[in-house]
């Protein structure tokens, strides 16, 4: 009995591991824009998760690679799959396309030996964020559900206002996103958009009918939040909107 326990353990951990593996080489395609791999790899499971925690839909919305994210979203990957970094839900591909590239690097190196039985230097494309409001439209488009949260019941209204993605708010508003919401930080979206002096996404949540009165875990307002910080043109903004 435990001889054929050990041998089923072994089973799971190799179609465990090559599932990683197919998953990593099709992100790592991506990654590196190779449409040739990229191709090869889509018979596999594409809904699958990385060890970066994303899966290769989230992976293509993070790098605003529009091109791959229609061809995923053509081989049926899921837009609501749930995404995890450290056990823990880091969101939906959405919030992947909601983000921003940090910055825009030229053209870099990594290492993908865990990918390569030999070590090797490949290229990277650099992050693409002006084709991310048209990946967040796609997605949605597509049944990306909207109202999903991830571990610390962050929104996606929440990740567009951190963002300033002031052209989607209004669309997730639209499609029944919270406006008013709070998440396990106490924060909503019009305190993310204050916070990150965000003046666009403050001026569309206020339209919206946000909610200005409400307070963070140190008991803070929006206006609060502006005040202390000199945003002037968000504090004559809330200010006209007592």
């Amino acid at each position: 009995m435990k001889k054929f326990l050990l041998i089923i353990s072994c089973i799971f951990y190799v179609i465990v591991n090559a599932q990683i593996s197919e998953c990593d080489k099709l992100s790592n395609a991506i990654i590196q824009n190779n449409s040739k791999e990229f191709k090869q790899l889509l018979s596999k499971n594409i809904n699958c998760i990385s060890q970066s925690g994303n899966s290769p839909l989230g992976t293509a919305s993070s790098r605003g690679d529009i091109e791959f994210v229609q061809i995923l979203l053509k081989n049926k990957a899921n837009p609501n799959i749930v995404q995890f970094y450290n056990g823990k839900s880091i969101g939906p591909p959405l919030f992947n396309a909601l983000s921003i590239c940090e910055q825009k690097l030229e053209p870099q190196l990594i290492d993908v030996a865990q990918m390569n039985s030999q070590k090797k230097q490949i290229k990277v494309k650099t992050c693409n964020n002006d084709k991310k409001d048209c990946i967040a439209k796609l997605l949605i488009k597509n049944n990306a559900d909207v109202k999903i949260v991830d571990n610390n019941k962050t929104t996606s209204l929440m990740v567009a206002a951190i963002n300033n993605r002031s052209n989607i708010l209004k669309l997730l508003i639209d499609k029944g996103v919270n406006i008013n919401a709070q998440n396990n930080l106490k924060n909503s979206a019009l305190i993310y958009a204050v916070n990150n002096n965000n003046y666009d996404s403050v001026k569309i949540l206020v339209l919206s009918g946000a909610d200005i009165s409400i307070k963070d875990s140190d008991g803070k307002t929006a206006l609060d939040i502006a005040k202390e910080n000199n945003f002037e043109k968000i504090v004559t903004l809330l200010s006209s909107s007592k």
